[in-house]
């Protein structure tokens, strides 16, 4: 080992740290050291990282986006022990380095949407966590004997307790009030995870009183210093959790706001129909991916969609009539009480007006913005195709592309055409990249939060969670972390750790409602304000008795209504019934973007009237009224605010963005969930 003490001697010609990735060892200097250090201090530094000079540190309110991303060179003497799944950047060295290729993210899929589960994954298997030798620095017990805590009993049961049975969703449900309890646990076969245990850790047990600490000893009253404390119980954090339980890290605590497991993935069961699981988050699972391992370890149930370029699954609807394409002038307008687009209307429309002159024009855009260095909106992109051939508003050519735009980008991406970035999304639309079998979770016997459970078999809940904490203010001023939570109550209660891992969605950290203690740098700030985060919604629809004499046909699994105007609220349907969820009806309306903020403000009668409005459009006035619904509103939700995040205008570098949220800060606070991976938008 080197002695980390500078060589007197400047080198002549520095090498410039122009990546933002830690640099590497540096070359030790030819001349011996007099007096090297010949045996390595094991201990790591108890001297807390120096305070930074505040003439170079920038105030809270100066936080704006910036079109160039800002480089903070890292401390040369620091290495991580943590490697994000963001792949480094090669730095300039003079040694010989083998070059990191980035994965390139697969941008889109064909009219999904679902929170945190809709761009792509990668074909291998990746952890949301990857960790190097050691996983953090010297995670071995302190050797001063810790005392035990003063422990009150957790009424929170684990995965396989008995649930409360009156939880608290997140999401407020509509019609039916009642309950909503969790299914009995299910036989699961071995976990696929050798490393973990086969069974579960005894769970403690509620008891009448809270526990005390009738020991004597003065070193009782010592605070309990844990090794790790986990921010987030979403997929990061549960998947963080179970990576250290497995490998004997036993000092780790996961801190949850909600009163479950999975974050965005929120799954209600028994609310239409025994048995059936709701997805109100997260709804498919893609093949190839660690979710899919999972559910074929357990035998979890899901149904398929079957997406293909030839665009069978998708159903077509006009909003007062059909195109006719005996009419001489073309495809025109006429009325008729059936709706839907006959197969041949339909691939006129998509292999004319979409394949061969929309998606082209915005390709040829998109390569000229980027030979200039420059990016446009997408909607200013549109603009110019509909000025380029004089398709004004109310033309029913213009109001298919819209329609087609805003369930092929903004229910994608969940981020409005005015935010997205053209350079980067632009060659997504003609691109069929989830084409083959996707898996849907709202099914009977399936759901993302059996998917969890299966995540966690082996972990013992009520040990390593705290449900119903609020995280307010995480301070690594010192050696030791200090996380101070409330209870819902105000009552705050102070975790100490050496680590804190930080999982919260993109949004809480925009909202500011965490105070780090000193304030996060200036690159990390200025990444959570310059990366999107977008909005997407649900309102689900639920009939108790059969509508076989309106329903869409199996083959239509997803419906899209051409408005008669720019208005496309909830205009992009799921058919579940096509979907694999045991022949009840039920549609999903979708909704994405900043359309979807304007619309939380909404009544639920309000949202239900113009969600009915463009069903009955579409299949005739006979519709009646669902038997009962659901409503999500994820954007107002205080631990979530929104869906997931996405590629604003004016990106150039959004890899070295999401490196800049992943990096760690001072070696003590590190960062994971889906914004800070190339693969965002996923669980």
């Amino acid at each position: 080992t080197p002695d980390p003490t500078p060589d007197p001697t400047p080198d002549p010609t520095p090498t410039p740290q122009t990546s933002i990735e830690p640099t590497p060892e540096p070359t030790p200097d030819p001349t011996p050291d007099p007096t090297p250090d010949p045996t390595p201090d094991p201990t790591p530094d108890p001297t807390p990282e120096p305070t930074p000079d505040p003439t170079q540190e920038n105030t809270a309110d100066d936080i704006t986006p910036f079109p160039t991303l800002i480089q903070a060179t890292p401390d040369p003497t620091q290495k991580p022990s943590i490697r994000i799944t963001n792949p480094p950047i090669p730095t300039p060295a003079p040694q010989t380095t083998q070059p990191t290729v980035e994965p390139t993210r697969f941008p889109t899929q064909r009219l999904t949407g679902e929170p945190t589960d809709t761009p792509t994954h990668s074909p291998t298997p990746k952890p949301s966590i990857k960790l190097t030798n050691p996983p953090f620095p010297d995670l071995t017990p302190d050797p001063t004997p810790d005392p035990t805590p003063v422990t009150t009993p957790d009424p929170t049961p684990s995965l396989e307790t008995t649930p409360d049975p009156t939880p608290q969703p997140s999401i407020p449900i509509t019609n039916p009030p009642t309950p909503i309890p969790t299914p009995a646990p299910q036989t699961l076969r071995p976990t696929r995870f050798p490393t973990r245990s086969p069974t579960r850790s005894p769970t403690r047990q509620p008891t009448d009183e809270p526990t005390q600490n009738t020991s004597n000893n003065d070193d009782d009253d010592q605070e309990e210093i844990l090794d790790v404390i986990i921010v987030g119980g979403g997929w990061s954090g549960a998947s963080a959790l179970e990576w250290f339980v497995s490998r004997g890290v036993n000092k780790v605590r996961l801190l949850e706001a909600r009163d479950y497991l999975g974050g965005r993935s929120r799954t209600v069961n028994d609310v239409f129909v025994p048995g059936l699981s709701t997805e109100l988050g997260s709804a498919w699972v893609y093949e190839a991916t660690e979710i899919q391992d999972i559910i074929d370890d357990f035998g979890i149930n899901f149904g398929e969609i079957d997406y293909n370029n030839d665009w069978s699954y998708l159903g077509l609807y006009a909003g007062d009539g059909e195109f006719n394409t005996d009419d001489d002038e073309g495809v025109a307008w006429e009325d008729d009480n059936d709706s839907a687009l006959s197969l041949q209307e339909k691939r006129l429309l998509l292999k004319s007006e979409w394949e061969d002159w929309f998606v082209p024009f915005v390709e040829q855009e998109q390569r000229e913005l980027r030979n200039r260095g420059e990016d446009a909106s997408f909607a200013s992109v549109m603009e110019r195709y509909f000025d380029r051939w004089e398709i004004p508003e109310g033309n029913r050519y213009r109001q298919f592309l819209v329609a087609m735009v805003h369930s092929q980008l903004e229910i994608e991406y969940a981020g409005g055409v005015p935010e997205l970035s053209t350079q980067t999304i632009g060659s997504s639309l003609n691109e069929c990249i989830f084409c083959g079998s996707n898996h849907y979770m709202s099914v009977e016997g399936g759901g993302f939060d059996k998917l969890i459970a299966g995540l966690l078999n082996g972990v013992d809940i009520s040990k390593h969670v705290q449900f119903q904490q609020t995280v307010t203010q995480v301070d690594y001023q010192d050696d030791l972390v200090r996380v101070t939570t409330t209870n819902g109550s105000d009552e705050q209660q102070i975790h100490t750790s050496r680590f804190v891992l930080v999982t919260v969605p993109l949004g809480v950290l925009k909202a500011n409602t965490i105070n780090f203690v000193p304030k996060l740098p200036f690159s990390k700030r200025s990444a959570i304000s310059y990366m999107g985060f977008g909005t997407l919604n649900k309102c689900i629809l639920f009939w108790d008795t059969p509508q076989s004499s309106w329903w869409p046909p199996e083959e239509q699994q997803v419906l899209t209504l051409i408005a008669n105007d720019d208005d496309e609220r909830w205009t992009t349907f799921f058919n579940d019934r096509a979907l694999g969820n045991g022949g009840h009806y039920i549609l999903t309306a979708w909704i994405g973007g900043e359309k979807a903020i304007l619309e939380e403000d909404k009544s639920d009668d309000d949202i239900l009237e113009t969600v009915l409005q463009n069903v009955r459009s579409m299949f005739g006035f006979s519709v009646p009224s669902p038997s009962s619904y659901i409503i999500t509103r994820w954007g107002k939700d205080p631990y979530a605010r929104g869906a997931y995040s996405f590629i604003p205008v004016g990106t150039r570098s959004i890899s070295g963005v999401r490196r800049d949220l992943a990096r760690p800060v001072a070696e003590k606070v590190w960062f994971s969930g889906e914004a800070t991976d190339d693969f965002y938008g996923t669980a």
